[in-house]
């Protein structure tokens, strides 16, 4: 226990630390005290039997859900506990509202607190239902609620505990997740190392792990997370580590395909929304092959990820033509001067292009004199510290994709299906095709029109009121040709959807267009 720490051994800025964490973590305790007895007992001074049967349910599930990470979210009803104006309703729909819309949503209405309740537990079950029709009950259920609009899905939705289940996963444990397959493909499988102070109520960064040839998934994990008797970096920091099976287990190099892609970016949505994970701090990684595949991901969907950290990766064949979709996302590029491309000149002549860039990469680059093939431990404390001063990017107002593949087809708020080529790299000897590089752009304007480009023929945009002026008619063309010039209509429906098939709580779309 901290409390017996022999104080009086350390120095004097960090006795007062030590100090000041004591302290605050017995107000702590005495907050969470405070907040079991006072529901009781504001519960009891419901005058009808029936209130007081509903909000019995509410406690129950409250106290079993809070803990020390949520009580900032309890702060307006402690801090009107005492108030005699307030009513014992109305000082338990402060606890109620505040527990599912956030301190910043909590009212003195307890009708309009039942109701939140009940959509809560409707939004939950709908993100777990696997069957169509079931989800479409439990929507009409919900909007047949009183004053549960869109903007209160959303705050219940950013405030909402990961909905699929993860009590089978113990904290500083290296478990397996194994999800059922939807058709012919293989089943996605990946490990996962939660830290052992883990609590659905708090968002923890995530390190997604791309494991090198001669590892498996499970000790990847467990080289960047440690075990329980031996924490390594990633639970000494209060990382989530997921490590997705993205190739087959004797696969010796990295294939560049999109079945790789597909089992990465499926693991990672998983993850999202059965761990408390903040999707603005995940980090791809790997070693050797497994930083090979990272270079890859990061250049093909940089606003997946905060940054990359390629360890002793090589990219070439599709890097060369994709590399500047790099710029959406962070670098830290670690390898050995005698790494595995120590005669080509591959890396080399990709860092000299972006370093030309100049501003537009966030880029360590991070080269070992005199080593070659290394796991490079040693560099790990700087990694961390790179990453604690590192979130995800911001939407740009316009961005360019480059694509080689019809899996490369979506940044942002903007997919673009289906791409008319598809490359195979390298080219086999005495091909006659040249590189033809694909380019999608997507333009947002203060004028609220919103402008695509692509060589496809169908378009997908995922839109919210945070990219535009929802308050404004928004104009969209696409490849020259407007298609639409109206207002828009935000719809709960599909931001549920959004979110159940994406699990990213921090870009919620609203509006979704198909031209």
């Amino acid at each position: 226990s901290i409390s017996k720490l022999p104080l009086n051994l350390l120095g004097g800025s960090v006795q007062r630390d030590v100090q000041l964490f004591i302290a605050a973590s017995q107000q702590d305790r005495d907050d969470l005290d405070r907040i079991a007895a006072t529901l009781g007992d504001l519960q009891a001074q419901l005058e009808k039997p029936e209130e007081r049967e509903r909000v019995s349910v509410m406690r129950t599930q409250l106290l079993a859900e809070l803990d020390r990470n949520g009580l900032a979210k309890m702060r307006p009803f402690l801090q009107q506990l005492n108030d005699p104006q307030l009513s014992a309703a109305d000082k338990l729909a402060l606890a109620y509202s505040g527990w599912m819309l956030g301190a910043e949503g909590a009212a003195a209405d307890l009708g309009r607190a039942e109701r939140l309740w009940e959509a809560r537990g409707l939004v939950r079950e709908y993100l777990r239902a696997e069957n169509a029709l079931q989800r479409d009950t439990l929507f009409d259920e919900l909007r047949q609620l009183e004053s549960v609009g869109i903007g209160t899905v959303r705050q219940l939705l950013q405030q909402l505990p990961p909905p699929l289940d993860a009590e089978t996963v113990v904290p500083g444990v290296a478990s397996e997740v194994v999800l059922p397959t939807t058709g012919e493909g293989p089943e996605t499988k990946y490990h996962v190392v939660l830290p052992p102070e883990y609590s659905p109520q708090h968002r923890y960064p995530c390190i997604l792990a791309l494991r090198p040839e001669h590892k498996t998934t499970g000790q990847t994990a467990v080289w960047w997370a440690g075990t329980e008797e031996s924490p390594g970096w990633a639970q000494r920091r209060g990382y989530i580590v997921i490590a997705p099976e993205y190739a087959p287990e004797t696969q010796q190099e990295y294939s560049y395909g999109a079945a790789a892609h597909t089992a990465i970016l499926t693991a990672l949505r998983d993850a999202r929304l059965r761990f408390a994970i903040d999707p603005d701090r995940v980090f791809l990684t790997g070693h050797d092959m497994g930083a090979d595949a990272a270079f890859d991901m990061g250049f093909s969907c940089p606003d997946q990820f905060a940054g990359v950290i390629p360890i002793g990766g090589v990219s070439d064949h599709y890097g060369t033509f994709m590399y500047q979709n790099g710029q959406y996302t962070a670098w830290y590029v670690i390898r050995g001067e005698l790494g595995r491309d120590a005669t080509t000149k591959s890396m080399h002549r990709l860092l000299d292009d972006v370093y030309g860039r100049g501003a537009k990469f966030d880029i360590i680059y991070a080269e070992i004199p005199g080593r070659g093939r290394d796991a490079y431990a040693d560099e790990l404390p700087q990694v961390f510290d790179w990453m604690e001063i590192h979130t995800r990017k911001p939407i740009p107002a316009d961005f360019d994709l480059r694509s080689l593949r019809q899996c490369d087809n979506t940044l942002y708020w903007l997919t673009a299906e289906p791409l008319p080529r598809n490359y195979i790299l390298p080219q086999p000897a005495g091909a006659a095709q040249g590189i033809d590089v694909m380019t999608i752009t997507g333009r947002v304007t203060p004028g609220n029109t919103i402008t695509v480009t692509s060589p496809a023929n169908h378009h997908i945009l995922r839109l919210d009121d945070g990219l535009f002026d929802i308050n404004r008619k928004v104009t969209i063309r696409i490849n020259g040709k407007t298609r639409f010039a109206k207002f828009a209509e935000p719809d709960i429906r599909t931001m549920l959807e959004d979110f159940r098939m994406r699990g990213d709580r921090t870009r919620l779309a609203s509006v979704i267009f198909e031209f």
